[in-house]
């Protein structure tokens, strides 16, 4: 039986996740940052003398732990202090994957009776890397989305406690910030037994599995209890699912590329193929097994793949939909990491090392370079409308235009956002006029 203890002492954990939070904010420093889409419809609303949790709508029914989270910053005021909360939240993410990562790592060791080496900087090294991975930016960079990054935490907690209630309150957390988590914590137990060479049903025929399997309902079925209970409070609109074969082989192209290619919304080419050449250097070099090499590569690609049938079927694309996804592959490669890191030269590790921070730390500097241009962007026009607001005589009628020109690649202003910006630029400007916008 796996012993659900952490490979890590917190005081280690702590101390990683600081170090990729510091490195994160060395990297940000010259940055800039915005809001992006949705956002603006709840800053604009947060003015309301009446804003309460109900105003997050859709959010506050399927989500609730995210609008929580989110209404609690908006009233304390650190929305204000976009990069102190992308530094907050990327340390509890790193927490929450380092512990995942390392309690596979030690979960498989147990399973096989083996021991780990007491040289631990390559996987420390590794791992830190792991936590700067550049295409979580629709939650680690998007203010309002931010707490989706909270699962990860959640996960890692539910994998590590002892509790059969612990475990039922860790996955409802987790479900309670995003939707993403729902196959990734039902999966995420089984995986030591697969990687140490169980065929893909043996783990499901055990004890632990089928009362783990129990938890997962039994915190799934009061999620869709309290998902009922708060739809009754605000107005959803419906959304459409679409099962089409054409549909479901179209998005799973599109998840597939989020997944395996280093992507901003455009894949990055030149760094996705440095990340595959260090996942292929890592799979042909951490064992002189070429079945345990098959095996490790399937899971590594498969499991990931298969945590994400819920947003096959959405009918629109967002990254952020398959998180939990990403977190699976990641804990995955960290434990490969780790093994690749006992077993293998000094000279493949750092080859190894080299092409994952060429192609990690590149593509973020591509990211943070775009957020800045389209931040900048945005505080010019922003001072375009708070001139045009206090300029216009009442009754104001102005039209928006096409606010979103000049924009760089990323979804900082769809149209439906145009109307919820501008109101957010008068309200904050204390603008108190009688102002009607058009098209």
């Amino acid at each position: 039986m796996i012993q659900w203890d952490p490979i890590m002492k917190l005081k280690t954990t702590l101390s990683l996740a600081l170090i990729a939070t510091f490195l994160f904010s060395l990297m940000a420093i010259s940055s800039q940052f915005s809001f992006l889409a949705d956002d603006y419809i709840f800053l604009s609303r947060s003015f309301n003398l009446s804003f309460n949790l109900q105003d997050f709508g859709v959010i506050y029914a399927r989500r609730p732990l995210t609008a929580f989270v989110n209404y609690g910053l908006l009233k304390l005021g650190l929305f204000d202090h976009l990069k102190l909360l992308f530094c907050i939240f990327l340390f509890l993410h790193s927490v929450g994957l380092i512990q995942i990562s390392n309690w596979l790592f030690s979960s498989v060791q147990q399973l096989n009776k083996t021991s780990s080496s007491q040289n631990t900087r390559w996987k420390y090294t590794f791992v830190i890397l792991l936590c700067l991975y550049p295409s979580l930016h629709e939650v680690m960079l998007w203010p309002f989305n931010l707490p989706y990054s909270l699962g990860t935490l959640f996960l890692a907690a539910m994998v590590l406690s002892s509790s059969i209630f612990m475990r039922v309150v860790w996955m409802l957390l987790a479900f309670c910030t995003l939707e993403t988590y729902f196959v990734s914590a039902l999966i995420l137990p089984i995986l030591p037994e697969l990687l140490s060479g169980a065929t893909l049903f043996e783990p499901l025929k055990t004890n632990r599995f089928k009362i783990h399997s129990l938890t997962w309902m039994i915190a799934f079925l009061i999620y869709l209890g309290i998902r009922w209970r708060l739809s009754s409070h605000v107005s959803i609109a419906s959304f459409d699912l679409d099962f089409s074969l054409s549909h479901l082989v179209s998005f799973a192209k599109m998840y597939g590329s989020v997944l395996w290619t280093l992507h901003f919304y455009k894949t990055s080419w030149i760094f996705s193929l440095l990340e595959w050449i260090a996942i292929l250097i890592t799979i042909l070099s951490f064992s002189s097994s070429t079945r345990e090499k098959a095996r490790y590569a399937a899971l590594l690609f498969l499991v990931p793949f298969l945590s994400m049938p819920q947003a096959l079927i959405m009918t629109y694309y967002a990254p952020r939909a398959i998180h939990g996804a990403v977190v699976l592959k990641l804990a995955l490669f960290g434990n490969l990491l780790s093994l690749f890191s006992e077993r293998s030269s000094s000279r493949l590790k750092g080859i190894t090392l080299i092409l994952l921070m060429i192609a990690y730390l590149g593509e973020t500097s591509i990211i943070f370079s775009q957020k800045t241009q389209n931040s900048l962007l945005l505080q010019r026009q922003e001072e375009i409308w708070t001139q045009k607001f206090r300029e216009c005589q009442e009754p104001c009628v102005l039209s928006m235009g096409d606010l979103d020109h000049g924009l760089k690649r990323d979804w900082v202003l769809p149209s439906f956002a145009f109307e919820p910006f501008l109101r957010w630029i008068q309200h904050k400007n204390h603008i108190q006029k009688n102002i009607s916008l058009t098209p």
